[in-house]
């Protein structure tokens, strides 16, 4: 049952004097974490902000819970807050972008295309993979409440991310998550000797539907999570196209897992999700932290998530683990791999002469591998 909105306040305000705190940055916090444990999904409301003065300033934090807002919705909501402020400064009146579709409505959309064509149109695609996908999960076992959840992190240089970014993908024509990807199976490969690999991937879920409909400032949770069988390849082009094609081969971007029955018993335990920048302006995150957001009784069916986005202009993925299952050395092993196959796979595109085309790049069913290989081979000669 969904409470009404009239029912339920929009949201709680606090306000905290720290002035003359000793430790004002833990006294923050501990305050944080308890703000946000507060939250009741139940009875809400579902957005928590404070604002705690310091003997040098006043910081605000804006907690809203993973149930109304997901990683764009937050890009929306501190681009209006940002130009709100600038309003006000500037003493204009205040004036946002025109509102678009609801997430309501976007939800009934959604539905009304799983019914109508997506489900069925995506359906033979899932039915010949999830035999195969549910064959590959490793052995670790199903995460419980005793389960215990620890991180460690990988961080590429500033210099490693911008060729990451912008200098090696038209090598192959792909998209960062390819080569992320990429590595995340090289590094999945050096934790079990595995030679297939299933992957849950978390998507932005913001997808073109037959339906017209704006959502592009609309705030809500979209994502949407599904699961793609990669192979291990030991040479690097083999790799990096393998994934860029078990990526386009997708129908509807995963839209489609949604609708097979019992979708969520075919979910590997291995997840990936890259945010991409978060925050455009750095200076949004503040200097202190905003405390536990998970609760320590809350899980997912991962075993190991590995957790992407940029800071401060850097690569830098949190890679989650079953700590009652995997040893933290093993962890550190697929984190040492993660970032060593990102840096081989910059230096290995940096020295290749030549580009090169792969099935997806043409939009036509009627050619081949081999095919392809002929048009390669005449255009890197010319």
């Amino acid at each position: 049952m969904v409470l009404p909105i009239s029912e339920s306040k929009l949201c709680d305000f606090f306000t905290y004097d720290y002035r003359g705190e000793s430790d004002v940055a833990k006294k923050i916090e501990e305050t944080c974490t308890l703000i946000q444990g507060s939250i009741d999904l139940k009875n809400g409301p579902l957005v928590k902000i404070a604002v705690f003065e310091t003997d040098d300033d006043k910081v605000m934090m804006f907690c809203i819970h993973h149930l109304v807002v997901d990683g764009v919705s937050w890009r929306i909501l501190l681009e209006d807050f940002r130009t709100v402020l600038d309003q006000l400064e500037k003493g204009e009146k205040i004036t946002l972008p025109t509102k678009t579709a609801s997430f309501k409505e976007w939800s009934e959309a959604l539905e009304a295309e799983g019914i109508s064509s997506l489900g069925k149109k995506d359906n033979n695609y899932w039915e010949a993979y999830i035999k195969d996908i549910k064959s590959l999960y490793s052995n670790l076992g199903i995460p419980n409440e005793e389960s215990v959840f620890k991180s460690i992190t990988v961080n590429l240089e500033e210099k490693e991310t911008e060729k990451l970014l912008y200098d090696i993908n038209h090598v192959f024509n792909t998209q960062i998550d390819d080569i992320l990807l990429c590595a995340v199976v090289r590094a999945m490969h050096s934790f079990d000797n595995r030679e297939r690999v299933a992957i849950s991937i978390e998507g932005h879920g913001r997808e073109e539907i037959s339906k017209p409909i704006e959502i592009d400032r609309t705030v809500g949770w979209f994502t949407n999570i599904y699961p793609i069988l990669f192979a291990y390849y030991d040479d690097y082009e083999t790799a990096i196209v393998s994934v860029k094609e078990a990526i386009r081969n997708v129908p509807n971007k995963g839209m489609g897992f949604g609708y097979i029955d019992n979708c969520e018993e075919y979910q590997p335990d291995i997840f990936y999700n890259y945010l991409g920048q978060v925050f455009e302006n750095e200076t949004d995150i503040g200097e202190y932290s905003p405390g536990i957001s998970i609760a320590n009784e809350n899980h997912t069916n991962a075993n190991i998530t590995f957790n992407g986005s940029l800071k401060n202009n850097s690569l830098e993925f949190d890679i989650i683990f079953n700590a009652n299952l995997i040893p933290e050395s093993k962890i550190a092993e697929v984190g040492k791999v993660f970032k060593n196959t990102l840096v081989e796979i910059v230096d290995y595109c940096e020295a290749k002469d030549d580009s090169v085309m792969t099935l997806s790049d043409l939009d036509t069913e009627d050619f081949g591998a081999s095919d392809l290989g002929i048009i390669n081979d005449f255009l890197n000669g010319l």
